[in-house]
C-alpha cells in the first residue's frame, strides 16, 4: 500500500512538473505568426548575472503570461526565457523582437540546458551586427533560427538598456511567412518617406513666411518640427542614432537632450502663437520661464554629459517629469482659451490630444503601470501635430494677410479721403476767387471802364487813338478777367452739368487756339454726380491746357459716353506727343492722376512722338 501510494505520489510530480514545463513552451502548430505570450522574465538594477549562471538557477525568473512585458525604466538588465516545440511542418522560423531602442541585445539557443548557439550581440552600439538586416531594425530585430518537427528548443534573451524603459511584444514567424512582414515594413517605411517629402515642404513655406513676415513664431516652428522629426528618423534608424550621439554632443540619452530642445520650441511657440503677452501676461510667463528652464537644462546637458554620470538618470526622469509638465500646462492654458472663444487655441486642444494620450500612456509603461501596448503609432501622433499646427500657421498667416490688407485699406481710405478734403477745398477756394473776380475785379473794372468812357466823352477825348486803345485794352482785361471767373467756377457746369460745360469749354478755348474740335457725347440723359462732373471737368480742362501749351495739334476729338457702370472720357489729339518715361512723372499728370483716384478710377494715356496722343479716363458709377 505504502510503495502504491509512493507510485501515485511521482506520478502527480511528474504530471505537474510536466504541465508547469507546458505552460511556458509555445507550439508552433503550422500558423505563418505568432505572438509569444507566455514566457519567464527576470530583471536586475544592475548587470550581474550570465547566461551561464541562469541556466543553473531557473528560480530567478517570475512568470509572465502577458504578451506585452513592460518592466518600467527601474532595471536596467532584462532576461526573457521561453521555450519553443515544432508541431508543423515547416523547419525554418524568424524571432522578431520588436523594440528597437535598446543598448545591447543578445539571444542564445538552449537545448537541454545547453546553448547551441549565440547570436551576434545588435543594438544601438552594434552597428555591424545590425547591417545585416537594417530595413527591419527600424522597427524590430529578427533573429532566423531553424527547428525541426517535434524538437524542442529554448531562448534566452539578454536585453540592456540603460536609460529606458523595457518594453516588448515579440513574435514568431515562419521564414516564408515574414517575407510578408518585409513588404509591411517597406510599406510602412514609404509612408516615413512620404512623411519626410511633407515635412520638408512645411519647412520650406514656414521658412518662406518667415522671410516675408519676419515673425519668430515660424522660427520656432521651424525648429520645434526638425527637432521632433530627427528624433523620429533615429528612433526608426533612419538616422544613425550613434551619428546623432557622437557628433551632436547629445551622448547615450539623446532622446532625452531632443525632448529638451522640443519642449523648448514648443512653449515658444505656443507663446507667440496665442500671443499670451498681450492677451494673458500670466499665462506668458509661466510658458516663457519653463522654456528658459528647459533650455538651461539643455546647455547644461552638453557638458554634464561627459562629466557627470547621474546625469544620464536625472536627465531620462527630468525629461519625462518636464514631457507631462508641459503638455499639461499648454493643455491647460489652450482650454483655458478655448473658454475665452481664442480660436487659434482650438487648434492646440485639437493637435496636442493624440499626444496627450500618447504620453499618459507612455509615462504609464515607464513606470510599469500598465500591460497594454500603446495604442496610437509615434508616427501617427507626431504627424497629426505636426499637421494641425501647420494648417494653425497657415491660418495665422492668413489673419495677418487680412489684418494688413485692412490696413492698407484704411491708410488708403484715409488718403483718399484727405485728396477727396484737398480737391474739395481746392474748389471752394477757386469758387471763391472766381466770385470775387466776377463780382470785385471784373465789376469794378467795368465801372472804371464806364466812367473812362464817360470821361473822355466829355472832354471830347472819346475819338482819338490813345482814347481808344485805353478803352480796348480796359475792356480786353475785363472779358479775360471774366473768362477766368467762368473756368474757375464755370456757371454751366454748375447749373447745366458737365456737357453744357465742355462744350463751353472747348469752344472758349480750343476755338480762340484756331484749333479744330470735335465733341461727342453718348448715354447721358441726366445730371452725373457733383463730384464726378468737378474731375471731368477739371481733368479735360488740364488735358487742353496741356494740347494748346505743348502739342502743336490741329484736331482734337472727344468723346464722353457712359458704358456698362462706367463714365469714359477719350480726348486724342493729332499734336507732336511726347516721351511717356520723360514725361510720367510731370506735376500735370500727377495732378490729373489723383482727382481721378478720389472717384476710384482709373487714368491713363498713349503717346507716340510725332503721331500724336490718346488719354482715358475710367470712373466707375457707383
Amino acid at each position: 500500500m505504502k510503495v502504491l501510494l509512493n507510485f501515485f505520489l511521482i506520478l502527480f510530480c511528474a504530471v505537474a512538473l510536466t504541465a508547469q514545463e507546458q505552460k511556458f513552451t509555445i507550439v508552433l502548430d503550422g500558423k505563418l505568426t505568432q505572438t509569444i505570450s507566455k514566457q519567464e522574465v527576470f530583471s536586475e538594477k544592475q548587470i550581474s548575472t550570465t547566461i551561464e549562471s541562469l541556466l543553473s538557477n531557473t528560480d530567478l525568473f517570475e512568470e509572465e503570461t502577458n504578451p506585452f512585458v513592460n518592466r518600467g525604466a527601474f532595471y536596467k538588465n532584462h532576461w526573457l526565457k521561453f521555450s519553443i516545440i515544432n508541431k508543423s511542418e515547416n523547419s525554418k522560423f524568424v524571432l522578431e523582437f520588436n523594440q528597437t531602442y535598446i543598448d545591447s541585445l543578445q539571444v542564445f539557443l538552449v537545448k537541454n540546458q545547453r546553448i547551441v548557439k549565440t547570436y551576434p550581440k545588435q543594438g544601438l552600439h552594434f552597428k555591424t551586427a545590425n547591417s545585416d538586416n537594417y530595413l527591419s531594425n527600424k522597427y524590430a530585430y529578427i533573429f532566423p533560427f531553424e527547428l525541426a518537427p517535434n524538437e524542442k528548443i529554448q531562448f534566452y534573451i539578454q536585453a540592456m538598456i540603460n536609460d529606458g524603459s523595457f518594453r516588448v511584444m515579440n513574435k514568431i514567424w515562419t521564414e516564408q511567412a515574414y517575407k510578408t512582414r518585409v513588404s509591411d515594413i517597406k510599406f510602412r517605411s514609404s509612408y516615413l518617406l512620404v512623411f519626410s517629402g511633407f515635412v520638408s515642404l512645411i519647412l520650406v513655406l514656414s521658412l518662406t513666411m518667415f522671410a516675408f513676415s519676419r515673425d519668430r513664431l515660424y522660427l520656432y516652428y521651424i525648429g520645434f518640427v526638425i527637432v521632433i522629426f530627427t528624433n523620429l528618423l533615429c528612433l526608426r534608424h533612419m538616422i544613425s542614432p550613434v551619428f546623432i550621439e557622437n557628433y551632436f554632443l547629445f551622448g547615450n540619452n539623446f532622446v532625452e537632450m531632443l525632448s529638451f530642445l522640443q519642449l523648448f520650441f514648443m512653449l515658444m511657440y505656443a507663446n507667440k502663437f496665442l500671443s499670451l503677452k498681450k492677451n494673458h501676461p500670466r499665462f506668458y510667463w509661466t510658458l516663457h520661464f519653463l522654456a528658459l528652464t528647459i533650455m538651461t537644462l539643455f546647455i547644461a546637458g552638453l557638458y554634464l554629459r561627459h562629466a557627470a554620470f547621474w546625469f544620464y538618470y536625472f536627465s531620462f526622469y527630468i525629461s519625462k517629469i518636464l514631457v507631462v509638465l508641459v503638455t499639461f500646462t499648454i493643455y491647460y492654458v489652450a482650454i483655458s482659451l478655448v473658454r475665452k472663444k481664442n480660436k487659434m487655441a482650438y487648434y492646440f486642444v485639437i493637435a496636442y490630444f493624440p499626444l496627450l494620450i500618447f504620453i499618459v500612456h507612455y509615462i504609464f509603461t515607464a513606470l510599469g503601470l500598465t500591460t497594454s501596448y500603446n495604442p496610437l503609432q509615434l508616427e501617427f501622433v507626431l504627424f497629426f501635430e505636426i499637421v494641425v499646427l501647420a494648417v494653425a500657421l497657415a491660418h495665422k498667416y492668413y489673419l495677418l494677410i487680412v489684418q494688413n490688407y485692412k490696413f492698407q485699406k484704411e491708410i488708403i481710405s484715409t488718403k483718399e479721403k484727405s485728396m477727396a478734403a484737398i480737391l474739395q477745398a481746392q474748389e471752394e477756394e477757386r469758387g471763391r476767387i472766381a466770385r470775387d473776380l466776377h463780382d470785385g475785379v471784373v465789376q469794378q473794372i467795368g465801372s472804371v471802364l464806364l466812367r473812362a468812357r464817360n470821361l473822355l466823352t466829355d472832354l471830347k477825348l472819346i475819338h482819338k487813338k490813345e482814347s481808344q486803345e485805353l478803352l480796348q485794352n480796359l475792356e480786353s482785361s475785363n472779358q479775360d478777367l471774366r473768362t477766368i471767373s467762368h473756368q474757375m467756377m464755370p456757371r454751366a457746369l454748375k447749373e447745366l452739368g458737365v456737357v453744357h460745360a465742355i462744350t463751353d469749354l472747348l469752344n472758349s478755348s480750343l476755338g480762340l487756339a484756331n484749333i479744330e474740335f470735335k465733341f461727342e457725347n453718348f448715354n447721358i440723359e441726366s445730371r452725373m454726380d457733383p463730384t464726378h462732373e468737378i474731375v471731368l471737368y477739371r481733368v479735360l480742362q488740364e488735358l487742353i491746357n496741356n494740347i494748346i501749351k505743348h502739342s502743336e495739334a490741329s484736331f482734337v476729338n472727344v468723346q464722353l459716353f457712359i458704358s456698362g457702370q462706367y463714365i469714359m472720357l477719350l480726348v486724342e489729339d493729332n499734336g507732336k506727343g511726347f516721351d511717356i518715361d520723360k514725361q510720367n512723372k510731370g506735376v500735370g499728370l500727377r495732378n490729373m492722376k489723383s482727382r481721378v483716384d478720389v472717384v476710384n478710377g482709373t487714368f491713363d494715356f498713349e503717346s507716340v512722338v510725332k503721331k500724336g496722343t490718346l488719354v482715358r479716363v475710367k470712373i466707375p458709377l457707383v
